[in-house]
């Protein structure tokens, strides 16, 4: 960021009438060229965030779902195999109350995806369905239900690889999840499509942690 003409004209104004300013400054105790100075570096941390706001380029598809593939590969601590079901009753009387919330209000019943996420004696239910009742950018995400033991995990994603739901190294449930970034929402330059991608895992009792975040990320 360089500086504007307006805080050059100002800067240029105090150095010509620094000598008949000099007694003032002087007297409040403030030394002119540390002022100036500070003003400098007040524009350096003005230019700091539209710096950090170019983009990094990550491959791996449209949502970056490859390149967040690749990342669950180094951090997965199983090999848990995704199954996807044929069949899956939304109407079953013994499913949970919160997933005959999430079915009756959250999805489409009829774009409804089933997975089992599977190693050894552990298995988890994830299903998929689009957004009910969304419009405009609300539209593109997927909703997503994860039951895991009877506290389930519900959340949104542009992503729709149920891999990119694992165990970690540590027997820890973890997801990433992708969502357009605040910038890209405001402005809608489908030109310049920015995603933020957020890792997630599910610590003791459902409790949720963010353990990486890259924001402002262009996916090819």
């Amino acid at each position: 960021m360089h500086p504007t003409a307006d805080t050059l004209h100002f800067i240029s104004s105090q150095r010509l009438g620094a000598a008949g300013d000099a007694g003032r400054w002087a007297a409040s105790g403030i030394d002119m060229k540390k002022a100036l100075l500070a003003g400098v570096i007040l524009c350096g941390f003005m230019a700091a965030p539209l710096n950090a706001q170019r983009p990094v380029v990550r491959k791996g598809g449209e949502f970056c779902e490859g390149y967040l593939l690749r990342k669950v590969a180094k951090e997965k601590g199983v090999a848990g195999r995704v199954i996807e079901l044929k069949a899956f009753n939304a109407d079953d009387g013994t499913l949970p109350d919160e997933l005959k919330e999430w079915l009756q209000t959250g999805v489409h019943p009829d774009m409804l995806t089933a997975f089992r996420l599977r190693h050894r004696g552990k298995s988890v239910l994830l299903l998929r369905g689009n957004v009910a009742g969304a419009t405009g950018l609300a539209g593109s995400f997927n909703n997503w239900y994860v039951q895991l033991g009877s506290r389930p995990v519900m959340f949104r994603s542009l992503a729709e690889n149920p891999r990119l739901i694992f165990w970690d190294k540590g027997g820890l449930l973890n997801y990433y999840l992708v969502t357009y970034t605040g910038g890209f929402a405001v402005n809608r330059d489908w030109d310049n499509v920015a995603f933020d991608l957020q890792r997630y895992r599910v610590g003791p009792g459902g409790k949720l942690r963010l353990l990486i975040e890259e924001r402002n990320v262009k996916c090819q």
